[in-house]
């Protein structure tokens, strides 16, 4: 049977690796709690910026600026997901129309196949498109100025 020890024994066994492993192990939890809730606040911080910087960018016409080293840029992030999480339909519509390889319905590959198509001007077989939902989103980007 698994022993349980109470904070208060580690202090009387300092010596003991494995106590000092367990506290290692609590601050670094404690550690890393703190650095996700300050990530939390600071994605959240970017989101507005970014809201922010594409309604002015949208009426001044930028989509490009270099700032302290990093490349801001608009870009368009596309999703593709399966209507109402019916995911048999969009294995079925991709049987249907010879994309059995993508059957597994890995969400990544489905977005990837369907970017390629629409920036090949491809049609998408008519089953497909009434079996997904493809959304286009205006986003922000930033990369390391060259």
């Amino acid at each position: 049977m698994a022993e349980s020890v109470r904070s208060d024994d580690v202090a009387s066994h300092p010596a003991d690796p494995s106590q000092i492993l367990v506290q290692r192990f609590v601050q670094e939890t404690h550690t890393k709690r703190n650095l996700d809730a300050q990530l939390r606040e600071v994605n959240e911080r970017i989101g507005k910026l970014e809201t922010a910087i594409l309604d002015q960018w949208a009426s001044t016409g930028i989509t490009k600026v270099t700032c302290d080293g990093m490349t801001v840029y608009t870009g368009e992030q596309l999703s593709v997901k399966s209507k109402d999480g019916d995911t048999q339909a969009v294995r079925d519509a991709l049987m249907a129309s010879g994309h059995a390889d993508l059957t597994t319905v890995n969400h990544q590959r489905l977005k990837a196949f369907v970017k390629e198509c629409l920036e090949a001007d491809t049609v998408l077989p008519e089953q497909l498109t009434s079996a997904i939902e493809i959304n286009r989103v205006k986003r922000i980007f930033g990369r390391r100025a060259s």
